[in-house]
């Protein structure tokens, strides 16, 4: 999915990484549907799973400090 394009997530238009960053924080969804300008042009998130993926992803194989830096 590298390069995809989202415009807009649980309705909420994305211009930049922030926005991203801002509606993933404030939704209440437990599905996030995110819109992208090209195919497949819909992905459903599973917001409880992505999370517990997330989890596993600090201090695991990766090693990872942190999940996420928006700039």
């Amino acid at each position: 999915m590298g390069g995809a394009i989202v415009s807009e997530v649980n309705g909420q238009p994305i211009n930049d990484l922030a926005d991203l960053d801002k509606v993933f924080k404030e939704s209440k969804e437990s599905i996030h549907t995110i819109k992208l300008d090209d195919f497949p042009k819909l992905l459903y998130l599973d917001a409880v799973t992505a999370e517990l993926d997330n989890q596993k992803l600090l201090n695991g194989a990766y090693r990872l400090g942190l999940l996420k830096r928006i700039e």
